[in-house]
């Protein structure tokens, strides 16, 4: 059987010659993922993008995951993971994606960001939801260097990065309302109503009426 297209392969690679993305913002709850690892096997191979870390190459994704592999080789270096190969010398060697490379390092980060969001991309979670999984600094740096690209992650528009490095920027760390905001300093806040389609009409009256008492505030209304 012929089969065309661009292919994704697996390659098991020395662990010790496994190169992580050095500016992955990603938080890590390393003990789960170590149990993880331990109960169910290496399951989940990350994958490697030749245009990260200034074109050195790096993990996509998979960071963390590969990192516990570490660990655990230093912990208990004679039990191996399910999934995880060891040679002769025992040396560990971990499954690794290569292909389907992204056509420039932005796209790569934005894929990183976007493997990572879209978990939560089918719940009814926003920017600030999403932005619980970065480090905040680190997280900001990678955006920074995405908002001015026309390859932005999926999960987020300009508009999205924008409002986060302001918020950033302005020193308020995301916080919510009543931990110390600075005087002066200006707050991006967001407010859904949920609402009977049959009653919209009836309330987004008097909402516009309330909302001309500020005039940067946006009324938008999802159906």
């Amino acid at each position: 059987m012929n089969l065309n297209g661009e292919k994704l392969q697996l390659k098991y690679v020395p662990l010790a010659q496994v190169v992580l993305w050095d500016e992955n913002p990603k938080k890590h709850d390393i003990g789960g993922l170590m149990q993880s690892i331990k109960r169910y096997g290496f399951v989940d191979p990350p994958k490697f993008d030749p245009q990260l870390n200034n074109g050195n190459g790096g993990l996509v994704y998979g960071n963390g995951r590969s990192e516990c592999v570490k660990l655990i080789k230093q912990e208990t270096p004679h039990e191996t993971p399910r999934g995880v190969l060891v040679d002769d010398k025992g040396e560990w060697f971990l499954p690794v994606l290569f292909g389907l490379d992204a056509e420039s390092e932005a796209v790569a980060k934005a894929l990183a960001i976007d493997h990572n969001n879209l978990t939560l991309a089918g719940g009814d979670f926003d920017l600030w939801d999403y932005a619980k999984m970065w480090n905040q600094d680190s997280y900001a740096e990678v955006l920074r260097s995405l908002e001015n690209t026309d390859t932005p992650p999926i999960t987020m528009s300009h508009e999205d990065i924008a409002s986060y490095l302001r918020t950033i920027n302005s020193g308020i760390e995301g916080k919510p309302f009543g931990e110390g905001i600075a005087d002066g300093v200006e707050l991006e806040a967001l407010f859904k109503i949920r609402v009977p389609v049959d009653d919209a009409d009836e309330i987004e009256t008097p909402l516009k009426e309330f909302l001309e008492q500020f005039p940067q505030a946006r009324l938008e209304k999802i159906v």
